[in-house]
This record gives C-alpha cells, structure tokens and sequence, in this order.
C-alpha cells in the first residue's frame, strides 16, 4: 500500500525464491501467497497514477512460478555470473586493505583459487579468515598477522557447509598461495 500511495516507488526482492516458489508443492501458504503475490504484481502494471519498479534477486531461478517471469510482471531479466578473476582480485584486495598480512600471502593466488564462486562465498571467505587472525591476535594477547594457514584451516570450518568447497586441493596443489 505504501508503494501505491507513493508518486514513484522501487521494491526490491531479495532471494525471491522464497515469496515466488513454484505452486504446487504441500505448503498451504505458498499455495496461497503465490497467487496473492501475482495478483499485486499485476495491480501494479495496471496502475496508470504511480510509476513502481519492481526488482527481484535469485540465485535459483528454476526454482520460481513461472507466471511471474511473464509479462506484465518481471519481464525483463539480468544475469550476473559469477566474478572473473580481475572482480575476485578486486574484492579480495578490497577485503584486505589495511589488514596486516604476511609476507607470504599471495591474495593473487588466493583470487585464481576462487574461481567458481560468487561474491558473497568471497566475502565469507575473507571474513573468516580475517576472524581467525583476530582470535589468535587475542588468545596470544598481541597483534598477529594473517598467513597461509588461515586461508587453509577455514576451509573446513566455513565451506564444508556449502555445496562448494573452497581449497579443495592438496598442499601440493596450493602453489599460488605459498
């Protein structure tokens, strides 16, 4: 209702998925939520006074009723991939600005080690690591600067719980990181 009452307005749906899920299934709600949903979409299509945008995020587009991928509704869609190297660099130097590291980090290997995964899993990544140095830092009672054993041990304690595994290589392997 704010959005209608408003002269010009943007919505933004992150991980639509879970309001636009395929109808069908065993939950009630969804059942019922789908449609509720599309027919407000629609309202807004047909609505001549206000200018509204509607914007929707997935990383699992397969996952949505197809009626909202057609007009009037979000007819226009955007791929981002996954970054290349120069954007995993990118966010990886970002991350690590200022941060004390050890001589014997190579963040460009830390960047051609990443490839396949998405921004967020980078970010995670970075963060973790970053937390890590940050508890030795305070068990040891003095500043300590991140190394290549940081970005190793996280693996299992980060990504073991997502469906990519970062450093899924042997030590043999890890060349661009020692």
């Amino acid at each position: 209702d704010t959005a209608r009452r408003a002269e010009s307005a943007v919505l933004f749906f992150d991980e639509f998925e879970a309001l636009a899920a395929k109808r069908g299934g065993h939950s009630t709600v969804m059942n019922r939520l789908v449609p509720e949903l599309l027919s407000q979409m629609d309202g807004f299509s047909t609505d001549k006074k206000n200018n509204i945008l509607i914007l929707a995020a997935t990383n699992r587009p397969w996952d949505l009723d197809s009626a909202f991928l057609r007009p009037p509704r979000l007819t226009e869609k955007i791929y981002i991939g996954l970054p290349d190297y120069d954007a995993r660099l990118f966010l990886i130097l970002k991350a690590f600005s200022g941060v004390p590291l050890e001589d014997n980090v190579n963040l460009e290997g830390v960047a051609s080690a990443t490839e396949g995964y998405n921004a967020a899993d980078i970010i995670a990544l970075c963060g973790a690591v970053k937390d890590r140095a940050i508890e030795r830092s305070i068990k040891n009672e003095a500043t300590s600067n991140i190394n290549v054993n940081d970005f190793l041990i996280i693996r299992g304690d980060v990504f073991e719980h997502h469906s990519l595994m970062f450093f899924e290589y042997n030590t043999n392997d890890m060349e661009g990181l020692l």
